[in-house]
């Protein structure tokens, strides 16, 4: 975003301090949906990812825009720490999803086993019965 060719640093810090309200909005509106729903009770790991990391992320990109007019420098690194940070917390979601829907929600695959245990145990019966 940073390097895109601004015609003056107002342009992009603007861009970066609606970036960076609109991520603090967004990241509200998931803490309430959070503390609606009632399917699933979250622990301080799910508030910190999904609620905390995030509105910290985005303040940091607010407070980029900011400063930075006052002090590129900070506020590039600012822009860099932020958006490293937003990686990883989409990287951590989406693998604590994932491993959620495997061990919680998904298939045990018990019905498939007794199915394929009492094939074997008709062809074992037939093999016997020859």
């Amino acid at each position: 975003m940073l390097s895109a060719p601004w015609e003056s640093l107002a342009s992009a810090a603007l861009a970066l301090g609606v970036v960076g309200v609109a991520g603090i909005m967004y990241t509200a509106i998931i803490m309430r949906r959070v503390t609606r729903q009632s399917g699933y009770q979250l622990v301080f790991e799910d508030w910190l990812f999904h609620t905390g990391l995030p509105f910290v992320a985005y303040a940091a990109v607010l407070t980029a825009g900011l400063t930075l007019l006052r002090d590129t420098s900070d506020a590039a690194f600012g822009v860099a720490g932020a958006s490293l940070m937003l990686l990883f917390i989409g990287v951590h979601n989406a693998w604590d999803t994932v491993t959620f829907l495997a061990t919680e929600k998904g298939d045990t695959g018990e019905v498939e086993r007794e199915g394929e245990e009492k094939k074997v145990e008709k062809k074992v019966e037939k093999k016997q019965g020859q």
